[in-house]
C-alpha cells in the first residue's frame, strides 16, 4: 500500500472513531443512567421537602428565595416513575435511534484502534524505508515513530 493510500485509510478510520465516540448510548442504558440521575434529583428534593425541615423553617419554600428552588427536584421526590419516565421520552424522542450499548462501543473503539496501530506502523515502515525523505503527520503516534525496532511493537 503507498503512504498516501495508508494515511488516507488512517484518516477515514480516525473519522470513524469519533464517530463512535459520539454516537448516542443504547437506548435501555440511556434509560438506566436518567433514572440514576433522577433519584440523585429526588434525594435533593426529599431533603428539600424533609418535614423536620419544614416544621423547623428551614426551608426556603415560602420566602423571597423560592426562585431558587431545585424544583425538578422536587417533582422527582414527589413522582419518580414519571418523572424519569418522561425525561426518557423526551431524551428518545430527540434521539430516537436505537444507540451503540457500552459493550459495543468499547469493541468497536479496540478493532478501531488495533487497525489504526498497524497502518501506523505499515507507515513509519514506508517513511523508514523511502529513499526520499517523507513529513510525518502531526497527530502520528509518538510511540511507533519513536520505536527503535518495529517488530517489537504490538500491533
Amino acid at each position: 500500500m503507498t503512504i498516501e493510500k495508508i494515511r488516507d485509510r488512517i484518516t477515514a478510520l480516525q473519522a470513524e472513531r469519533k464517530a463512535v465516540e459520539r454516537e448516542w448510548p443504547a437506548q435501555a442504558e440511556a434509560a438506566e443512567s436518567i433514572a440514576a440521575e433522577v433519584e440523585h434529583l429526588a434525594e435533593r428534593g426529599r431533603d428539600i421537602l424533609n418535614p423536620s425541615r419544614l416544621r423547623k423553617g428551614k426551608t426556603d419554600l415560602t420566602s423571597h428565595a423560592a426562585s431558587r428552588i431545585d424544583v425538578l427536584s422536587i417533582v422527582a421526590a414527589l413522582d419518580f416513575e414519571r418523572t424519569a419516565a418522561r425525561l426518557a421520552a423526551i431524551a428518545f424522542e430527540a434521539h430516537p435511534e436505537p444507540g451503540i450499548s457500552a459493550a459495543d462501543r468499547r469493541r468497536r473503539l479496540a478493532e478501531l484502534d488495533a487497525e489504526l496501530r498497524s497502518l501506523e506502523i505499515e507507515e513509519e515502515r514506508a517513511i523508514r524505508s523511502s529513499p526520499t525523505p517523507i513529513v510525518r503527520r502531526g497527530d502520528a503516534d509518538p510511540t511507533v515513530v519513536l520505536a527503535p525496532d518495529l517488530g517489537r511493537i504490538a500491533a
